[in-house]
């Protein structure tokens, strides 16, 4: 915010002090038509069991900052966020959320230009296709968890230049296809646990700087070969990024036991 870029915390936000050199973070502050299912404070809206976004009164959305759709009856996502100009946390987990993208892969983010977090976790998400988050350029943190996601195609995550942390895990990922990733130039911490990852084409993590990498397939960590980046997974003394028959050692060991196996079964 302001002249000198820094972020400011929800905290900071709203609390009567100018944190940005135009004190834009105390600028409309005061959300004065609550719906009915909703609590809101200053400029933040949570809402519970809420079954339409559009729903919230129009007034207001323009001012919202945070909102917090939380365990709620959210199936849809609304045609477009334009109401939203101002939104920097949207808290949308915990819903029946199907579709991420709108009609022929049509982002409905594309007007999220100041969003800094999406919570999508425990939706039903299935799919997520070329374009989907485009218009997230500020956003930071995406998380996906729990959700059902089994196919992740090439540019799904194009335009979001600043996001540094992909929360992927418990989903039904099976393949990372070659430049899944395509596009997430400053992300340091990738989350993939409990995928049934079997399928890694050679260029998957192209264009990636990770810091972290959460995985319990250590054939992922093998993949991602990157000196100083932190691989979470199960190691035991048969992993090996290298194909166990191309080291002479095993091979001598392995021709030994056929050799002695065979000698007393004759």
């Amino acid at each position: 915010h302001g002249r000198v870029a820094r972020c400011v915390s929800m905290a900071e936000t709203c609390d009567g002090v100018n944190h940005c050199d135009d004190g834009e973070d105390e600028l409309m502050c005061n959300i004065t038509d609550c719906h009915s299912q909703c609590t809101c404070l200053h400029h933040a809206t949570y809402c519970a069991r809420l079954r339409l976004i559009s729903k919230l009164h129009q007034e207001d959305l323009y001012i919202l900052k945070y909102l917090e759709i939380h365990q709620g009856l959210v199936f849809l996502l609304p045609d477009d966020f334009d109401p939203f100009p101002h939104i920097l946390f949207l808290n949308l987990s915990q819903n029946y959320i199907m579709h991420v993208c709108g009609f022929r892969g049509i982002s409905f983010f594309q007007p999220l230009h100041q969003t800094r977090l999406l919570d999508l976790e425990s939706n039903f998400i299935k799919v997520l296709l070329a374009g989907c988050f485009h218009g997230l350029k500020s956003l930071t943190f995406l998380s996906l968890k729990n959700n059902q996601i089994s196919d992740i195609r090439k540019g799904s995550f194009i335009g979001m230049f600043s996001l540094t942390t992909l929360q992927l895990s418990n989903n039904r990922i099976i393949s990372l296809k070659n430049s899944i990733f395509l596009g997430l130039r400053q992300l340091d911490i990738l989350y993939l646990q409990d995928n049934n990852i079997k399928y890694l084409e050679t260029n998957a993590f192209t264009g990636l700087d990770l810091m972290f990498l959460g995985t319990y397939n250590y054939k992922v960590c093998c993949l991602y070969k990157k000196a100083n980046a932190v691989c979470l997974a199960v190691w035991h003394w048969m992993s090996s990024c290298s194909d166990l028959l191309s080291n002479t050692a095993m091979r001598v060991i392995i021709w030994g036991i056929c050799t002695i196996s065979l000698t007393f079964n004759i």
